[in-house]
């Protein structure tokens, strides 16, 4: 991550999930995504940071990574990438009645995770510290009728807005 602090935007939402009628609502953010990178983007990006390798080589390295780690995870490696976060397996299977009857057939999944790194000073686990954190839009849901089926709708006003129509004054942030 560069030395300078980037923004991050998020939407706010209102809690309608509460346990009891005497549980206060309750507002919550959530990220304001934007669009997902691909390697060739990611390779790009990184590539402007400086780097003495180019756009071609960086993404062929990444390319290679998408190959290797799932091969190397696969064969039951731990795979760690200092900063990030570490790849690991794991396996879902059924029980069985006795060890003698335990064979691959119970193992119903093998699968990758990933684990955040959260020992390293570019720790990429809490990014709190790192961005600014603005809100963009509050989000609102209304429930129609559309053909005879009841769907949600999304609205996302900006807050500025939201506090005008509602007539709220906003919190001061922590």
């Amino acid at each position: 991550m560069a030395d300078s602090k980037k923004t991050l935007f998020v939407n706010v939402y209102k809690n309608t999930n509460r346990m009891s009628e005497e549980e206060e609502t309750k507002w919550y953010a959530r990220v304001n995504r934007q669009k997902t990178l691909n390697t060739t983007a990611l390779a790009r990006h990184i590539a402007e940071h400086g780097s003495v390798f180019t756009q071609d080589v960086v993404e062929g390295v990444l390319r290679k990574l998408a190959t290797c780690i799932p091969e190397l995870v696969s064969e039951g490696h731990g795979i760690k990438i200092d900063g990030i976060g570490t790849f690991y397996p794991v396996v879902k299977s059924t029980g069985a009645d006795s060890v003698e009857e335990f064979s691959g057939q119970n193992v119903k999944q093998v699968l990758m995770r990933f684990t955040a790194d959260r020992n390293s000073e570019e720790s990429v686990s809490d990014l709190r510290g790192k961005v600014l954190i603005e809100t963009k839009y509050v989000l609102e849901k209304e429930k129609v009728t559309i053909d005879g089926k009841e769907q949600e709708i999304k609205h996302y006003t900006p807050l500025a807005d939201y506090i005008k129509k509602h007539n709220v004054a906003p919190e001061p942030e922590p």
